[in-house]
């Protein structure tokens, strides 16, 4: 595996659990021999790694003292992660190929799902609600959701291309659900939005299942048109209506 590559899965592990809060805030992170150790890579490699958790404005580092998760006030919704220029580029081809997709499989979904498979969107959906306020978990539960209900939709095809953007956009839905949580926003509202969803996709309404999945995926696209542009982002930009 090229080592750029391997940066990324190092970043990417430590902002996952850094965001999962595994690591509280102001609080030391393993030093770079710690990490190079559990990560099995070079302490180079867990530099560079370091090196866009910074630029992410999830830790700060200090000479002589070492690498501490960054006080919450330090973090800005108006700069909460910079990205480079490809993964802009990347986060725009996501925000498209998911939004075409998924209305693909609300179409089929209402055509073709069976009690059985929206018996298993609904557990999803209740996964979903059971999560609570906890990012990490929140993120995980919508992902299962999506995946339900793109198995309901009864094309294999379309489910798996679904499953390929499932890395980038846990990623991104993380780093906006953590942000936008720490503004104090209610986790009902995207619940409830979930669940008109399921609603309408199993009363079989094609306009109502179109129309709330764009609802559903408004905050989520909103964050990466912002990531994308580079804009500052602020709170009344990106409710979770």
């Amino acid at each position: 595996m090229q080592r750029s590559n391997r940066v990324e899965q190092v970043a990417d592990d430590l902002t996952r659990r850094i965001v999962g809060g595994e690591w509280a805030i102001g609080t030391r992170l393993p030093s770079v021999r710690e990490l190079s150790k559990s990560y099995e890579v070079a302490q180079p490699t867990v530099r560079e790694a370091v090196r866009i958790l910074l630029d992410r404005l999830l830790v700060d580092v200090i000479h002589g003292s070492g690498i501490w998760v960054r006080k919450p006030e330090a973090r800005t919704l108006a700069g909460s992660w910079r990205v480079s220029p490809q993964e802009r580029a990347e986060f725009i081809e996501v925000l498209e190929a998911r939004r075409y997709m998924e209305e693909s499989v609300v179409r089929l979904a209402v055509l073709r799902a069976s009690d059985r498979a929206l018996d298993e969107v609904h557990n999803a959906w209740e996964g979903l609600r059971d999560a609570g306020t906890d990012a990490q978990s929140f993120v995980e539960a919508d992902t299962e959701f999506h995946a339900a209900l793109a198995r309901a939709a009864g094309n294999r095809v379309i489910s798996g291309a679904l499953g390929a953007l499932e890395a980038p956009l846990r990623r991104v839905f993380l780093n906006a659900l953590s942000r936008l949580l720490e503004t104090g926003i209610s986790i009902e509202v995207p619940i409830c939005h979930h669940g008109d969803l399921l609603d309408m996709v199993s009363r079989r309404d094609e306009p109502g299942a179109l129309e709330a999945l764009s609802i559903v995926q408004k905050p989520t696209e909103d964050y990466l048109r912002h990531v994308a542009t580079d804009r500052s982002v602020s709170v009344t930009e990106l409710q979770l209506r």
